[in-house]
């Protein structure tokens, strides 16, 4: 985690959803409550090829949350308010 607190827009918002690097997320997100965070698999993190995967699992974990949010009416409360 993160030794220092710091204020971030993260703890200026009511809700905040974060998705990507396992090594970078913890830092954030176990310090502040409202935050839904999800990281993918550590194995993504090969830098020695392309890291291209690693946008798409993000962006498709975006895409997914706001399709949820059609049909979940407190998801889609969250992401409005």
């Amino acid at each position: 985690t993160n030794p220092v607190e710091f204020d971030s827009f993260f703890n200026q918002s009511s809700h905040c959803w974060a998705w990507g690097s396992p090594d970078i997320l913890p830092m954030f997100s176990l310090s502040i409550p409202h935050m839904y965070a999800e990281s993918y698999p550590p194995e993504f993190e090969d830098f020695g090829r392309e890291g291209s995967h690693m946008d798409t699992w993000v962006f498709e974990k975006l895409q997914d949350t706001f399709q949820k949010a059609e049909s979940d009416k407190e998801l889609y409360d969250r992401l409005h308010e």
